[in-house]
């Protein structure tokens, strides 16, 4: 839990300060809905989700240009206990879309019309959350890799999250420790249950198949410890490597930066030399001093 107040996560439990947390532009603590209780309803015990995003006009100017803000373009979500997909839908946000970033997204206009074709298409986040709240209650368990960002886009606050951007900092840096820094989807998709993901980089990222790795990773590292404490070892050891390579780097850098400044021999300001012990001044050059004295 102290991890999740760390990273923004909108709880249940910090109620009381979500006013001071610092949220994306655009998302208003109003529009922030708890995952609602249990019901006759059969929620999942366990779902996987992921959103993807685009920029749309945030209603700012700025140099006569209108600023971006991300909002929600689609969503999917997955049953980790069965690996049912229970959403894969794209989402029209309500606000005029200045870049799909179809690069990342994997989202793009036509895609959009295709999906309204076919019935996949949701009427903007409040749809989407509520197509997501149908399959969960505040007993289900989230899952998703820095998943704080899809709970604030679709207005989400809940408190059972199993976050494996954090699953697996952990494992390096331990429990208590600050987490130096995370690691990235397809990196760990990759190393741990072997799997390739956003490989297509010109199409952009396939939501499901990132749900899916997901799932996998989570499920990896609940099912083999033995492997995910090697793995640790193996990221302290380079992390280890790379601040030594930091430190060399700077201490050169240093040298490097001191040689340049000094000044080389025979440059500068000329060199007196001072007179050899016992030296004695002329009576001429004494009687000078005296005068030169005794003018001021």
């Amino acid at each position: 839990m102290r991890r999740l107040t760390q990273k923004k996560f909108l709880i249940a439990e910090n109620f009381s300060s979500w006013p001071d947390l610092h949220l994306p532009d655009g998302i208003n603590l109003r529009d922030i809905a708890m995952t609602p209780a249990s019901s006759h309803r059969c929620p999942r015990q366990v779902v996987a989700i992921d959103c993807e995003m685009v920029a749309v006009g945030s209603g700012r100017f700025e140099g006569g240009k209108e600023k971006e803000r991300n909002e929600l373009a689609q969503l999917c979500a997955v049953d980790v206990l069965t690996g049912v997909v229970l959403i894969d839908k794209l989402v029209l946000p309500r606000e005029k879309v200045l870049n799909w970033n179809t690069r990342y997204s994997g989202v793009s206009y036509p895609k959009i019309c295709a999906a309204r074709e076919s019935g996949r298409l949701l009427r903007g986040w409040q749809a989407a959350r509520a197509e997501l709240l149908s399959f969960i209650d505040v007993n289900t368990i989230i899952v998703g890799h820095a998943v704080e960002n899809d709970l604030h886009i679709l207005r989400i606050a809940h408190s059972k999250i199993v976050d494996t951007s954090i699953q697996t900092a952990e494992a390096v840096y331990g429990d208590t420790e600050r987490l130096g820094r995370t690691w990235g989807l397809k990196e760990l998709a990759k190393s741990l249950p072997g799997l390739f993901v956003q490989v297509e980089k010109k199409k952009g990222h396939d939501c499901v198949e990132d749900t899916l790795a997901t799932r996998e990773i989570a499920l990896w590292c609940l099912n083999h410890h033995p492997e995910l404490a090697e793995w640790a070892t193996r990221m302290r050891v380079e992390l280890e490597n790379k601040r030594v390579e930091r430190e060399k780097k700077k201490e050169e850098d240093r040298k490097k930066t001191e040689a340049q400044n000094e000044v080389p021999a025979g440059q500068g300001w000329p060199q007196i030399p001072l007179p050899p012990l016992g030296f004695e001044l002329s009576q001429g050059t004494s009687d000078n001093l005296n005068q030169l004295d005794a003018s001021y």
